[in-house]
């Protein structure tokens, strides 16, 4: 993958980044490798939740349309 790379700052507290430091080292790799990481998993889990939220609101409103639909039909 040969994707433009950019560079990202963000403050952190002296613990938050004493845990970081410690995965990234029991992983092997820089705390930079271990941050884009945690980064990119977070990020897919939104994609997926949203992709999932997206699905069970064409379901709900397709279930309402079909409910208000038979109403209309039964009821003349």
């Amino acid at each position: 993958m040969n994707e433009k790379k950019v560079t990202l700052q963000f403050v952190v507290s002296q613990n938050l980044a004493d845990r970081i430091d410690y995965y990234a080292k029991y992983l092997g790799i820089s705390r930079s490798g271990f941050c884009a990481s945690l980064i990119g998993q977070g990020i897919l889990r939104y994609d997926l939740g949203c992709s999932k939220i997206d699905t069970l609101e064409y379901y709900v409103l397709n279930e309402i349309s079909k409910n208000r639909l038979r109403k209309d039909v039964f009821n003349g």
